[in-house]
């Protein structure tokens, strides 16, 4: 009998925990006039394709909340991607997606005040 682990996800969740956040992030980035259908679905086809086939084969849905920094920003490229591609964004498209949104994420970084 095949062993298999399960993932959970709340069922407060519409489709992805980390969509609501990919989308918010990249509609904030590239200023989009408006929020569509579309968005929703390229975010949840994007968190679905950083689940590799072994972690399918061990029946998770989602990836693993040890990476839920770097699967939010990359569910959030492709989010932006598509604002670029339907031309809903009210700034100029970079040449480097990837860099330029990661350029505007928050960074925790405290100086030690310490004596």
């Amino acid at each position: 009998m095949k062993k298999r682990q399960t993932s959970k996800t709340h069922h407060v969740y519409a489709v992805s925990p980390f969509e609501p956040t990919t989308i918010a992030l990249a509609v904030y980035v590239t200023r989009a006039k408006r929020v569509t259908d579309e968005m929703f679905i390229e975010a949840a086809k994007a968190t679905a394709d950083q689940v590799t086939d072994e972690q399918r084969e061990k029946s998770l849905l989602f990836p693993p909340q040890s990476n839920v920094l770097e699967t939010e920003v990359t569910t959030a490229e492709r989010v932006a991607a598509l604002v670029f591609e339907r031309n809903l964004a009210r700034v100029d498209k970079p040449k480097d997606i990837s860099a330029w949104l990661r350029a505007m994420l928050y960074k925790p970084e405290y100086k030690d005040y310490r004596p």
